[in-house]
């Protein structure tokens, strides 16, 4: 019986594991103050929800193919409505004539989004405005805290999110599957312009990213885990006790 009851014990506490589960996460200015060009500081930081994550985006360039600078993160679109996530750095000015794009025109800007919990990034969806070559990288940082890259040279971005790969297409605008491994997880992301660049100008906004995350348990759910694993503790230390009175009557 007691050989049982462990076992059930187990499956209980199994059965508590979440499954993956792929989602959609759209840059909404629902709920949001609309972002023009430069209304908020350089390195400004803006905190979305969709598909049952939080993330945080924040914008930033890359100049003289090596330094890494704060830039502005804008949100365009019409009020409670799906936006697109754009870029402006110090050499664009005010953003005008959509210089407020994700490009590789003179500097290369990218996006950082630090989700709270390790994601399998798997799609885009783009704004185009000429070229849409993408660059990746992914790794690991801790979630609500920014990094500290501002005129930090790129190899230590690189050696922080030392993952990468590129997605090669030409003027697609809407959704596209970026090809990441399936079995690629990481909380950080980067989604920039191809870098380095080629002979061809990237320039895109973003719209929304598609995912698959693992879900975090409900607080009442770890209580069951933590309820779970004590019994399945205390009916093992039943067993050990019981093993050695045995063999002590034996002795």
């Amino acid at each position: 019986m007691k050989k049982l009851a462990l076992s059930v014990s187990a499956a209980a506490v199994l059965s508590l594991t979440a499954p993956a589960h792929a989602a959609e996460l759209l840059f909404s200015t629902t709920g949001q103050a609309k972002l023009g060009d430069t209304d908020e500081p350089a390195g400004n930081v803006r905190t979305f929800s969709g598909g049952g994550v939080n993330v945080q985006a924040s914008a930033w360039t890359i100049s003289n193919g090596n330094s890494v600078g704060d830039a502005w993160l804008g949100m365009y679109g019409n009020p409670n409505s799906n936006g697109f996530i754009g870029v402006t750095t110090d050499a664009e000015g005010t953003g005008a004539n959509n210089t407020h794009t994700i490009d590789n025109s003179g500097q290369v800007d990218f996006v950082l989004l630090q989700f709270d919990r390790a994601v399998n990034l798997y799609g885009l969806t783009l704004d185009a405005y000429g070229d849409t070559d993408v660059s990746i990288r992914y790794g690991t940082t801790t979630y609500g805290v920014k990094p500290s890259w501002d005129n930090a040279a790129w190899s230590t971005v690189a050696s922080a999110l030392p993952n990468t790969f590129d997605n090669k297409v030409n003027n697609l605008d809407g959704y596209r599957n970026i090809g990441t491994p399936a079995n690629v997880y990481a909380n950080t992301w980067i989604v920039s312009a191809l870098f380095p660049a080629n002979s061809s100008t990237d320039a895109f906004k973003l719209q929304g990213v598609k995912f698959t995350a693992t879900a975090v348990p409900e607080p009442a759910t770890w209580a069951m885990m933590i309820i779970g694993f004590g019994v399945i503790g205390g009916a093992m230390r039943r067993r050990k006790g019981q093993a050695e009175a045995g063999a002590l009557r034996f002795a």
